[in-house]
């Protein structure tokens, strides 16, 4: 699990794997050159920026594409970075064959399958749920009477919610149950998350941020006590140290339980959910430019906290057909309000939600205090409403 000795690197040059623009509008403003590699369909809009764009679902064809893009001599890449969680142990391949700085991919590896990454933290004595992964002689039955209700279906390796169930009785579990998925017992706690900035196997920068209703509105900072956030900085150095992480980005879930903090999952890659837009507003750096300095040596440009308080709401009413949307007027005119943006209009179909990532749009809010953003999120939610024909089935 150890990285590979930290040092100034001095092309310029960076792969991104994944699209997501405010990594690369923060490259263009660092005079970086940037190839991009997408694992599935072609992102949309495809920025002109970018030196080359590749995208296939064959992990295969981009290396071959990779490799291609470079002339005799070519130094290579400085770094190559997972912008989505499904890259990150292509990632780490990656950097293995090229020679690359960075996490190797058994590294990626413990840091990307949820039962790998349970079973580091479970051995590093820190608390994670119950869990096994699914097999042919594993017994239902036994689980149901162990763990109780609800028991939850996850798939290995996504993010995001993705491919997650939360299975009430045993038809639902019946459902949802695969060989190879994970099924995991309910912690009882309130869950949160831990974004770090790390630079010469030192964490430079930390936030907290409060998953005001889950998987769909987040604050930053949380509102937490002297004594939580000290034991929760302390919980978090512990955490990345057991994974023996030295730079980049990283974003830790957890609970909060009357017992003390319970190990969730460990992303190391920047996370969504608007997070990131949400630090920038609360602390005055942009940490997408932070994330890019660490990746190619250079100090961070970092700032501690403002005073201020974020949130961001991601909108998704549901699937179906789009018929009506009120409130927005009057969603403009919230004082907190510092952005609304709306992907679709009435008459359009509504895609089913496959992850807490997919949305039809998303507010931002900004305030003095953390009531004060918590308040406008819930308003706001009261406020702007959708009609939606739900799909036929």
């Amino acid at each position: 699990m150890e990285e590979r000795k930290w040092g100034f690197c001095l092309r310029q040059r960076l792969l991104f794997l994944g699209y997501r623009k405010n990594a690369i509008k923060a490259a263009k403003s660092l005079g970086l050159d940037v190839d991009i590699a997408c694992l599935g369909g072609e992102p949309s809009p495809v920025h002109s920026y970018p030196l080359n764009i590749w995208y296939s679902e064959s992990e295969e064809k981009l290396t071959e594409q990779i490799k291609n893009s470079f002339a005799p001599g070519d130094p290579g890449y400085a770094a190559i970075l997972a912008l989505t969680e499904r890259s990150v142990p292509f990632a780490g391949r990656l950097r293995d064959q090229l020679g690359v700085f960075g996490m190797s991919e058994a590294s990626a590896n413990l840091c990307h399958f949820k039962n790998q990454m349970k079973d580091v933290a479970r051995k590093n004595r820190f608390r994670v749920a119950e869990h096994t992964v699914i097999n042919i002689q594993t017994d239902m039955d036994f689980l149901i009477e162990k763990w109780g209700w609800p028991l939850i279906i996850k798939e290995a390796g996504l993010s995001g919610s993705r491919g997650m169930k939360f299975c009430w009785d045993r038809s639902e579990l019946v459902e949802a149950w695969h060989v190879g998925k994970l099924v995991e017992a309910l912690v009882r706690g309130r869950e949160m998350s831990i974004e770090s900035l790390l630079f010469g196997g030192e964490v430079r920068f930390t936030n907290f941020t409060a998953y005001h209703r889950l998987f769909e509105m987040n604050l930053v900072p949380a509102k937490l006590s002297k004594e939580v956030s000290e034991d929760l900085l302390d919980f978090n150095k512990r955490v990345l140290s057991a994974f023996g992480i030295q730079s980049g980005m990283t974003h830790l879930e957890l609970f909060l339980t009357d017992e003390g903090p319970v190990f969730g999952e460990l992303a190391v890659r920047p996370p969504g959910g608007h997070i990131l837009c949400l630090i920038e507003k609360s602390y005055g750096f942009d940490p997408w430019k932070s994330v890019l300095q660490i990746a190619m040596g250079l100090e961070p440009d970092l700032s501690p906290w403002s005073g201020k308080y974020s949130g961001a709401w991601i909108i998704h009413p549901g699937a179906g057909k789009l018929v009506r949307i009120e409130g927005k007027d009057a969603i403009l005119r919230m004082p907190e309000l510092d952005k609304l943006r709306l992907k679709v209009n009435c008459g359009q179909n509504i895609l089913p939600r496959i992850g807490s990532g997919v949305e039809i749009g998303h507010a931002i809010f900004s305030g003095e205090s953390y009531d004060q953003v918590a308040k406008a999120l819930d308003l706001a939610r009261e406020t702007l409403l959708f009609t939606v024909e739900s799909p036929p089935r």
